[in-house]
């Protein structure tokens, strides 16, 4: 997991709940690039980057400076201020849409290792299937912003995707090396436009390969906070990795597997690994092993289960078929107490996660509040009581679980005597106390 310490492209993690000033002002600064992601947490976390987001982005715009250099010009003057328009800053080179040759075609989405794509493309015969990647790759000496042009551009050039490659690192986006993630929020924006539909719904066929990609709620080998410190340790801002592990492991929100069988939702199957899953060197073997005879001579979607089955099915790696008659939820508001129908069962869960996931439960109760499902004094009562059981932490324990809270726009929870600027080292990873869930 170390790799992606510096694949670090990360914030997008936090994208998860995109309407935090936190998350886009780390966003906007750390992905103009030239700088670490501490760095531009405490940037953000103490209001000193607006500044240093307009300079970049009038470096970027005008001079094309690589993302160091025009870092270390704006140290020295942040005083530039020009008005951004997204888009203005991508140069790259992108691959051909294929013509309507009657062919399949292999849409991938290579975040991160390539092994999948290559796999594909050697065991599917060219006579039948065409095969677009539909990230762009970079021009020499440009830099490419971190964003979801790709997306828009293949709706609006009505690309067809028969058979969908995603890989990549995956906790809420798919990260990887490429320098591009690939987020949830955004797969489910960008289907309820309609220039997109088109595009999701020829999607037939959708292979993800990454952790967790179709992930439920059931527990596996590791521990709610475990799988903090991991994401923290990865680069994820702790309020966003206290809300991925509830995802992950509670009652909080939809599954990982929900939602994309949401946003999939036109597909006859999607496969994907329901917990920790191997590299794309590891998994290639046996991919190369099932492709090998998937595809082979017209081979029937009965026929491919079976040969799933026997070789990815046995790395763990799951097959899921949507409801097409499931009304999609993608782009609507859903509540994260949607799996939390009663006051009783919200109060279940603040209790028990209280003193692991006070991000989470915070929002728990944030929504059950606008849901009807607690009132106002009940709502004085819990906050009373778990004040209570956060002063029971040592003094580094409160530091690391209840910061987050102001990322989390919900400062206004914070104990009186937690001091959180001072120092950002409650953002880092490995002194959480492990609970299981």
């Amino acid at each position: 997991m170390k790799i992606l310490v510096w694949i670090g492209l990360i914030l997008s993690f936090s994208r998860a709940f995109a309407g935090s000033p936190f998350d886009s002002c780390v966003s906007g600064l750390y992905g103009q690039g030239g700088l670490s992601l501490r760095e531009a947490q405490e940037y953000c976390l103490h209001d000193h980057a607006p500044a240093m987001v307009s300079c970049q982005n009038n470096l970027f715009q005008k001079a094309f400076l690589t993302p160091q250099d025009s870092f270390s010009a704006c140290t020295e003057n942040k005083n530039a201020d020009i008005s951004y328009r997204a888009g203005d800053l991508y140069h790259g080179q992108y691959q051909a849409v294929p013509s309507a040759d009657g062919k399949k075609t292999v849409c991938t989405i290579t975040v991160n290792s390539e092994e999948e794509r290559q796999s594909f493309q050697k065991f599917l015969p060219a006579t039948a299937y065409n095969f677009l990647e539909l990230l762009p790759q970079p021009e020499a000496d440009r830099f490419i912003t971190r964003d979801s042009q790709w997306l828009q551009r293949s709706c609006e050039n009505q690309v067809r995707c028969d058979i969908l490659v995603i890989s990549g690192h995956f906790a809420d986006s798919f990260l990887g090396d490429k320098g591009f993630e690939i987020s949830m929020t955004d797969l489910q924006t960008f289907k309820q436009k309609a220039e997109c539909q088109n595009f999701f719904e020829s999607i037939k066929e959708v292979y993800l390969f990454g952790c967790n990609t179709l992930a439920s709620k059931n527990a596996d080998a590791r521990s709610i906070s475990e799988y903090v410190n991991v994401l923290i340790g990865d680069g994820v801002a702790p309020h966003t990795a206290q809300r991925i592990a509830a995802r992950r492991y509670t009652p909080y929100d939809q599954s990982v597997a929900e939602k994309m069988k949401d946003i999939f939702s036109s597909a006859n199957f999607i496969t994907g690994f329901t917990t920790v899953g191997p590299s794309g060197k590891s998994v290639q073997p046996t991919l190369e092993k099932y492709l090998s005879t998937a595809y082979v001579n017209g081979q029937k979607e009965e026929g491919r289960e079976q040969d799933f089955t026997k070789t990815l099915g046995r790395l763990g790696m799951d097959m899921v078929k949507p409801d097409p008659k499931m009304k999609s939820l993608s782009g609507t508001y859903v509540p994260v107490t949607v799996h939390m129908t009663s006051t009783e069962s919200v109060t279940k869960f603040i209790n028990q996660y209280g003193a692991s996931l006070p991000v989470p439960v915070v929002d728990v109760v944030n929504s059950a509040l606008a849901q009807g499902l607690l009132k106002k004094d009940a709502v004085d009562k819990i906050k009373a009581s778990l004040t209570s059981k956060w002063q029971a932490f040592s003094a580094t324990q409160k530091r690391r679980l209840l910061c987050p809270l102001i990322l989390a726009e919900n400062e206004n929870w914070l104990p009186n005597d937690i001091d959180c600027k001072s120092s950002i080292a409650w953002m880092s990873a490995d002194i959480l106390t492990p609970t299981r869930p």
